[in-house]
């Protein structure tokens, strides 16, 4: 059975260690498909129910020590004596220590490490740090996220990207997912916070009629998830080379607050979701070779509909020089000199391919097509393609190129020449 888009696209998500939240009505499946998604992917699953949860269950707990190494007694018995000592009678340090065991069985103290307080991690952190050392990868799902109070979305904002969670990290590979139910359609929800918001890609699951009937009616079925290609991460620079170049043609896009709470609770644009969220989702997609449909909800999801709609028919619609076809012919080749947009993306794309086939002469043709580039088009559009070729300088190009010296000022000035 054919694999539903929006489950598709949450599949990209984990498998490029993205955050994602997934929005939809009650009673539609969403945490059942995440919980699915997760065993059949052989992911351990962790879920933390925002409603239920304080700040501290998702930052940790101070420790209660009754047992403490020797070299913390005398930092534990300063901290007593701090939280004792009053105006009218001041407890001296000697009299905390006298009364240690008394105190400590009292009150529990906090783990003490070189003097200063540590939070212990939660109970589900724990779980998944154990999970990666035992050789499989956790999965932080955090369910019900818009009924958590903006303390604990607060508490929330490390995990999503940083995978921090209080003073504990969790494992890099960690996957986090988030789902909640559309705030107009149930009661008892809060609006996401903005910074919360805009560390998700953001997905609106719906209901696939024929599954639910194949599942009715027969079983469950398994979606079969395409392969990923293992170096899918290897057109992460081509991605970003073409942001920049579509950024450079709709700068108002770059960072875009909506203005409305309800729609700053869902994605929007910012140097953040731009860079660290769609450059991933679109390459993992195209690397992938998933339908259009897919890739709309992704780059959606990060920035929003309209910037990730258009981000998308700009990258379709490029219709650049194949960059080979440039190096054989560096002085006759026809270059987008009427757009630094498109002129940027195309140079960035020799360079990219000089980088993946690194020969001298390869190098010396980037060079001409740099050259050649300035005498054509915008002179500052090549500067910033001369110095990742200046920086990538084969050993056995022996001698500088003439067209080099073209951009010698400013290659000194960065340190590269």
């Amino acid at each position: 059975m054919k694999v539903s888009s929006h489950k598709l696209a949450l599949y990209l998500c984990m498998r490029a260690r993205l955050a994602a939240m997934i929005w939809g009505d009650p009673g539609i499946g969403k945490t059942k498909s995440v919980e699915q998604l997760a065993k059949e992917l052989g992911y351990h699953l962790e879920t933390v129910i925002a409603s239920i949860r304080e700040p501290t269950d998702i930052g940790g707990h101070p420790v209660l020590a009754k047992e403490l190494p020797r070299v913390d007694r005398e930092a534990v018995a300063k901290f007593f004596h701090k939280m004792l000592k009053m105006e009218e009678h001041s407890v001296s340090v000697e009299e905390v220590d006298a009364a240690f065991d008394t105190l400590v069985a009292l009150f529990g103290v906090p783990k003490v490490e070189n003097g200063a307080v540590r939070l212990a991690p939660p109970l589900w952190a724990k779980n998944i740090i154990e999970a990666d050392a035992a050789g499989k990868i956790g999965m932080v799902f955090l369910d019900e996220l818009p009924t958590a109070r903006p303390a604990v979305q607060v508490a929330l904002l490390r995990i999503a990207i940083d995978k921090v969670a209080g003073d504990t990290a969790l494992p890099k590979n960690t996957v986090i997912v988030a789902a909640g139910n559309i705030p107009e359609h149930t009661s008892g929800n809060w609006d996401l916070t903005p910074p919360l918001a805009n560390r998700f890609v953001h997905i609106d699951w719906e209901v696939d009629v024929d599954e639910w009937c194949h599942g009715v009616m027969y079983q469950w079925p398994t979606p079969k998830m395409p392969e990923i290609p293992e170096n899918w991460e290897e057109g992460i620079r081509k991605s970003e080379e073409t942001l920049v170049g579509f950024i450079k043609s709709r700068r108002e896009l770059l960072h875009l607050m909506p203005k409305e709470q309800k729609d700053a609770s869902r994605a929007w644009s910012s140097p953040r979701t731009w860079l660290d969220m769609l450059v991933p989702a679109y390459t993992i997609a195209m690397a992938t070779g998933v339908e259009p449909e897919v890739i709309n909800i992704l780059c959606n999801g990060c920035v929003g509909d309209g910037a990730g709609a258009e981000f998308v028919t700009y990258a379709e619609n490029l219709d650049l020089p194949d960059p080979e076809d440039i190096l054989k012919d560096p002085m006759g080749c026809t270059l987008p000199s009427d757009r630094d947009d498109l002129m940027y993306v195309a140079l960035g794309s020799v360079v990219h391919a000089i980088s993946g086939n690194l020969t001298a002469a390869r190098w010396y043709a980037g060079w001409k097509v740099l050259r050649r580039a300035a005498e054509v088009g915008a002179e500052d559009v090549p500067i910033a393609h001369a110095y990742s070729l200046a920086s990538i300088r084969p050993e056995d190009a022996s001698s500088v190129p003439d067209e080099l010296m073209h951009f010698s000022s400013v290659l000194k000035e960065a340190g590269i020449l």
